[in-house]
């Protein structure tokens, strides 16, 4: 049920200018494309943390007694996460922890490296990318969905800062990260559309074509041949 609604919510769109190859893009068409998709991302960002809190909530059913105090603690950074208020969630609020202190408090026990996550992606949104990038890259998880979302959001701080060879790499490590129906389509999308606009159309290609033979059900494989039919003549 969980992936249906994040499958409902998410849907790429893409850039339509083409540009020349080149190392690093300022702030054009890499930045429009993860900018245009921040509202989505951001939707699938509540969801999936929603899923990966109450993950590490059933893992932990007996662990050290600073850790089950953290649990009680992140509740309300990450209520305050959920109803879109992200400075009191990440700095805390009427007495409550925000993901800075508990991150300070816990250090790289579960509920810091839960709040890590959180923490970083509130930097992506605020449009602070390099600290997004270090409090993501704190973050580790096996968790399908958010160990993936956290290598995409890497990717998306390093396109934002027109490191596009870097936000390739990250996007491909997202892609291939835990293989599903619904993310693995949406970062594939993400990583071809990155790809075409800094002229590498012949390897962008090659991912549309993955998605619609691996992912035709997919909202991006539903859409895919615009894109296949477009990288063929940029070819």
């Amino acid at each position: 049920m969980a992936e249906e609604k994040i499958q409902n919510i998410v849907k790429e769109e893409t850039t339509q200018e083409e540009v020349s190859t080149q190392k690093a893009l300022p702030s054009d068409q890499v930045n429009d494309f993860v900018t245009d998709n921040a509202n989505k991302l951001l939707k699938v960002l509540v969801v999936v943390a929603v899923i990966v809190g109450a993950w590490f909530i059933y893992q932990n059913n007996v662990v050290l007694p600073a850790e089950e105090e953290g649990k009680n603690k992140i509740f309300m950074a990450q209520y305050y996460f959920q109803a879109g208020d992200l400075e009191s969630a990440l700095n805390g609020k009427e007495g409550n922890a925000g993901f800075i202190e508990l991150i300070e408090e816990n250090g790289s026990n579960k509920i810091g490296n839960l709040a890590s996550f959180y923490a970083g992606q509130i930097f992506l949104q605020q449009a602070q990318y390099q600290k997004a990038i270090d409090y993501l890259e704190k973050f580790s998880s096996k968790d399908a969905f958010a160990g993936a979302l956290a290598l995409s959001s890497i990717g998306d701080a390093h396109a934002e800062m027109g490191e596009t060879n870097k936000a390739i790499s990250y996007y491909k490590k997202a892609a291939s990260y835990s293989k599903n129906s619904f993310t693995t389509p949406l970062y594939l999308m993400k990583l071809a559309n990155v790809l075409s606009v800094t002229g590498n159309a012949g390897e962008a290609l090659g991912y549309y074509e993955m998605i619609k033979k691996d992912y035709p059900n997919s909202n991006e494989g539903r859409d895919i041949e615009k894109y296949i039919a477009k990288a063929r003549a940029q070819k």
